[in-house]
């Protein structure tokens, strides 16, 4: 395998970044609720929390997903060897992510007097990858790989705005609400379930090159992973692809399968 650079990151700096990100959400939370506050169909505290919500969620994936082509193409090496390879933009493109989710792992438990069940399915979700993107920062090691994580949020961005266009009352029958649904599922299996098959696949040909710990809490959390979109993508086809399901203009259905 090539030699490639690669950078140490330390300890300081990766909790610098990270605590800078956490701010960053809860200053743009507190611009975001100032604008949205404007708008009648958000009067209510549940309207109003989970939209504002989603659109800090969907603004998170649009900032990931230009990080990840940054890096990507700034650095190539990154998905030829994602063991040892690093860059200060992949880190800091982790820790961007980081700080977002233990921002919304904080926002829902803050909003929500009683854990619904999906909201448990998201902070599970959240502590599974904020505990993941500490192992990487910390080990300085597998940045690529985290890297090539973080290009699911490309799909989270048709997600989130599947959401907000039922609740702005976009009929699910019309062209629009279906193509967006259409690009939704697309970009679901490209970049949720292939990623994570070819995320599986490496981490099995790369067994012997990982820490037998690294590749236990890796396998673990790919089956957790790979479950939790399963269950999404079974309840997105069942919400947009069958027609005795099809009811416009209902909410309530994409509330559930809405994960960040």
């Amino acid at each position: 395998m090539p030699q490639y650079k690669s950078i140490d990151f330390s300890n300081r700096e990766w909790l610098f970044y990270t605590f800078c990100s956490v701010v960053f959400f809860f200053i743009y939370n507190l611009i975001c609720a100032f604008f949205l506050r404007k708008f009648e169909f958000l009067r209510t505290h549940w309207n109003f929390w989970r939209f504002k919500n989603t659109f800090i969620s969907w603004s998170h994936a649009v900032i990931a997903s230009m990080l990840f082509l940054y890096n990507v193409f700034q650095m190539p090496e990154l998905l030829d060897d994602m063991i040892n390879v690093s860059s200060k933009f992949s880190y800091i493109g982790i820790c961007v992510s980081k700080g977002y989710f233990i921002y919304d792992a904080i926002d829902i438990i803050y909003s929500n007097k009683k854990l619904s069940t999906q909201s448990k399915e998201v902070l599970v979700h959240h502590g599974l990858i904020i505990f993941i993107f500490s192992i990487t920062l910390s080990l300085n090691k597998y940045v690529g790989y985290t890297t090539a994580a973080i290009s699911i949020e490309f799909n989270t961005i048709f997600l989130h705005l599947r959401f907000m266009s039922v609740f702005c009352n976009i009929e699910k029958n019309s062209l629009r609400f279906r193509l967006l649904s259409i690009l939704n599922l697309v970009t679901f299996v490209i970049f949720r379930l292939l990623t994570l098959c070819w995320m599986t696949r490496w981490i099995i040909l790369n067994r012997l090159l990982i820490p037998t710990l690294w590749f236990t809490i890796g396998s673990l959390g790919l089956v957790v992973m790979m479950t939790i979109n399963i269950f999404l993508l079974k309840r997105l086809v069942q919400s947009d692809f069958n027609k005795e399901k099809i009811i416009t203009n209902d909410s309530e259905s994409t509330i559930k399968i809405t994960l960040n």
